[in-house]
Order: structure tokens, then sequence, then C-alpha cells
């Protein structure tokens, strides 16, 4: 559709975004970053990139929230994820101990470290990325319901994530399946499948 940006515009802003892609190896994410929110600024009233423009800082901004000071974030996240994780095996007959982050199964001989990484908040910054991408692709805009729904998926992928904590902290056996193995696959499948209900 007609639009306001030159090719001149277009060539600089690609130029940019392959630069800080390949070049940028100090802090290529924050970089990223800074340019989407550039495009985000730049196309926020031009209706033909404004959806492009909204896509881009969801897409760059799933990597912001996995680092720097969100990393205090996860931290916090990943000892309520081994609290409820923990509350939920002993329930379930298991005879789980720890604290903190820490899931300890004695009659194992077996315990996880429930690190950020594999907090829920870490695991919903690209569900959520995800959620809002194909909501704007699907329709090219946003309701104010869509963030029921986006609510809804954050509280499933807080269930899976739940589950998969649960899965990995049983024995030796079921980490390596779950956590290092085809497991793996199988949740991110499970998450992808989330995002497609939801959206």
């Amino acid at each position: 559709r007609p639009s306001r940006i030159h090719a001149g515009e277009a060539a600089a802003i690609l130029a940019g975004a392959t630069f800080l892609t390949l070049f940028v190896t100090s802090r290529p994410v924050f970089s990223a970053g800074v340019l989407a929110l550039f495009v985000l600024a730049r196309f926020r009233n031009d209706p033909a990139y404004r959806i492009f423009a909204i896509g881009l800082f969801a897409f760059i901004s799933q990597y912001l929230l996995l680092t720097g000071p969100f990393i205090w974030l996860h931290d916090a996240v990943a000892t309520g994820d081994a609290w409820v994780t923990r509350h939920l095996l002993n329930l379930l007959g298991f005879g789980v101990t720890g604290s903190g982050t820490f899931i300890l199964r004695p009659a194992a001989d077996f315990g996880v470290d429930v690190i950020w990484g594999c907090s829920t908040s870490y695991v919903a910054a690209p569900v959520g990325a995800a959620f809002v991408i194909a909501v704007l692709a699907l329709r090219r805009g946003w309701r104010r319901s869509d963030a029921g729904w986006l609510a809804g998926l954050l509280l499933a992928t807080f269930g899976v994530n739940l589950l998969r904590l649960a899965l990995t902290s049983v024995s030796s056996e079921l980490h390596r399946f779950w956590h290092d193995g085809d497991g793996t696959a199988a949740f991110a499948v499970g998450y992808m499948l989330l995002v497609a209900a939801f959206s």
C-alpha cells in the first residue's frame, strides 16, 4: 500500500538490522531493541507499517526480557515455581523436600535446582511475544479482550511449566528425558499449540 517510507529509508533500516545482528557482539539484543523501538516510534501512525513495527518490537522484546535486570525477576519466580512444585509432588506422594529453588527427593537420591532459565516467567516471554505476533498477523489489530486471552495463555503456560518441573524433579532418568532429551521438543510443541489455540 502507499506509504511515506522511501526505498532509501527501508534500505537503511534493513542495513541497520543486518549490522546489529551480524556484527554487534557486545550487546546485540539491546542494540536490536533500540532499532525495534525506533521502528515502532517511526511507524506508529502509518497503517501500512504499524503492524510490522509492533510485531518487530514484540519479537525483540522477548529477548530483552530474558536478559539483564530481568534475571532477578526470573530468579524470584523460580523460587515460587520450586515451592509450588514441591507441594504438588508431595500431594502426589513423591516425598520431596528442599527450600528456595531446590527440590530434593531423598528416596531417589536425586535433586534439582530450578534456575532462572527454567522459571515460568522465562518461558512466558517468548510465549507472550508469539501470541502478540500471531494475533496481529491474524487480525491486523489488537482488541482490549486480547489482554484477557493473553492472561489465560500465561496461566496455561504456568501450568505446563509446572508439569515440566514436576516431571524433571522425580528422577534422573525423567530429568534426562524431559530436560535434556526428546521431551524438550514435546514441551516446545505444547507451547506452540497453546499460542495457536489462544490466538
